[in-house]
């Protein structure tokens, strides 16, 4: 599994994408394209798995993304499910390890 990617868009991207693909007849009708999201874009081999997440949740991966620990990430992002959001990167496998940093 590569390193997950976390996209913010400025229109519900997402949504119009999941509406599209998930029916014959779809339509984008009840779908505010002005409403922005964040979602979190996973490759697992050849699928690539789409998942929305909110903004605290983004803010939280991208922190890990840059080397931050567990502590230092959480303190800095607005707050967000932190057990639904390391459930879904543990059971996707987005998390394989974890560090043990001691603080100085």
């Amino acid at each position: 599994m590569g390193s997950p990617a976390i996209f913010e868009c400025g229109t519900s991207g997402e949504a119009a994408w999941e509406s599209v693909t998930r029916s014959a007849d779809a339509t984008l009708a009840g779908i505010d394209l002005n409403q922005a999201q964040h979602a979190l874009i996973l490759r697992n081999g050849l699928e690539v798995e789409v998942f929305t997440v909110d903004h605290g949740a983004s803010q939280f991966i991208r922190q890990l993304k840059a080397g931050l620990s567990l502590t230092q990430a959480l303190e800095s992002v607005e707050a967000f499910d932190l057990s639904q959001t390391l459930a879904l990167l543990i059971s996707r496998h987005a998390i394989t390890h974890l560090h043990h940093k001691v603080s100085p």
